[in-house]
């Protein structure tokens, strides 16, 4: 979700900016319970890493009594990941549900924490997504016991586990023909509506992964071909404004024009996509001041006008812009990342700047978008 421009990053605004808690998968498959007990293994699960987390944020490990749900409400991920092995090994096995909820929070609070390699050789417990194993039922009614969620983010690990992400491209497409599947096969409504917004949501992914491997071209033909006619209006805005944004990213910006400024735009997406368009064109200083009439409270919208005015040459104004973002607790990566920046390109103190960042940023309540950082949010 972010531009690379030097050393300054510039994010994609979105919509909806509001903290989102860890989904938890939705109740498997009823069938009488099977033996995961190779799930449960103890050499499953490893040791966290903290060599890249600051001093301030190293907390001791948590009450194992203490509920995941509430230290993921309190951004704690790794005490999180933590509490979720030590259920999974504990004396009494969990039931075959929970076993899944606990893979799923694991899997889930690794990636968060940037513990990608962690994360990927801990999907490879789940061996492969598609075997019969995990199928229960049968006939039009067979369908895997693995939650929707656990499998769509073990797709992308275990691609990444093996260290080619195409293999994620067939996970996805294997997903999408289940979806189909229960689309046509529905019962109401409500479920025919969820399972078109999953197939939509892995038809994004597909295409995520193709610009993961750099592949941006292939990746925009993708979100062209994707059907959008049958989408809602909010749906149809945000799939414009996604390849809007894929096409200032691969540097086409006639196409992306067409989709944040022309007959096919986005919107009011596309009016939080307009600056990013001067930004390409390098008119920072017009970048600015439609960054600034648009800010708001929007988190990533107030960081791209610290990065405009940066390049502006208003290091002072896009100082001020972090540092009061920072004051307001919304100091997500990308932010301090910039920030951090900014102190190297003013001060020979920099350093000193960025530990008393650190210190701040750490008594700063956590929130469900994270309260842990790591050393190369800060830069060190």
């Amino acid at each position: 979700r972010s531009l690379l421009a030097g050393s300054i990053t510039v994010a994609e605004p979105v919509k909806d900016n509001a903290p989102r808690e860890i989904p938890e998968p939705p109740p498997v498959v009823t069938e009488p319970p099977r033996d995961l007990s190779f799930l449960l293994r103890p050499e499953n699960f490893h040791p966290i890493p903290t060599q890249d987390v600051p001093p301030p944020f190293r907390k001791p490990a948590p009450n194992p009594s203490t509920p995941i749900a509430e230290l993921l409400s309190q951004g704690l991920f790794r005490a999180a990941a933590h509490n979720a092995s030590l259920r999974l090994t504990s004396e009494t096995p969990p039931l075959q549900h929970e076993i899944f909820t606990l893979l799923y929070t694991r899997l889930a609070c690794l990636t968060l924490l940037g513990q990608l390699a962690l994360a990927a050789q801990e999907s490879r417990n789940l061996q492969d997504l598609s075997s019969p194993f995990w199928l229960a039922g049968s006939g039009p009614t067979k369908a895997s016991i693995l939650p929707w969620e656990l499998r769509v983010l073990a797709v992308r690990l275990q691609a990444i586990g093996v260290g080619d992400l195409r293999r994620a491209v067939p996970g996805y497409y294997d997903l999408a023909r289940v979806a189909r599947g229960h689309i046509t096969t529905a019962a109401s409504d409500s479920d025919r509506e969820l399972w078109r917004a999953r197939l939509s949501d892995v038809g994004v992914r597909v295409a995520n992964v193709l610009a993961e491997m750099g592949d941006f071209e292939a990746a925009a033909r993708h979100l062209e071909s994707l059907h959008i006619s049958e989408a809602s209006a909010q749906d149809k805005e945000l799939a414009r404004g996604r390849l809007g944004l894929l096409y200032l990213r691969i540097g086409r910006l006639s196409d992306a024009r067409r989709y944040i400024v022309g007959e096919d735009s986005a919107g009011s997406y596309a009016e939080l996509l307009r600056p990013l368009l001067s930004v390409a064109e390098g008119n920072y200083s017009s970048a600015a001041k439609q960054l600034g009439a648009t800010a708001g409270s929007d988190i990533l919208t107030r960081s791209n006008l610290a990065v405009a005015l940066v390049y502006a040459g208003e290091m002072k104004k896009a100082r001020e812009v972090l540092d009061g973002m920072v004051r307001n607790g919304d100091a997500l990566p990308l932010l301090l990342f910039n920030l951090s920046t900014i102190f190297e390109l003013c001060t020979e103190k920099s350093k000193t700047l960025k530990a008393e960042l650190v210190e701040k940023v750490a008594e700063i309540s956590g929130s469900n978008t994270g309260w842990e950082r790591a050393m190369q949010d800060f830069k060190l």
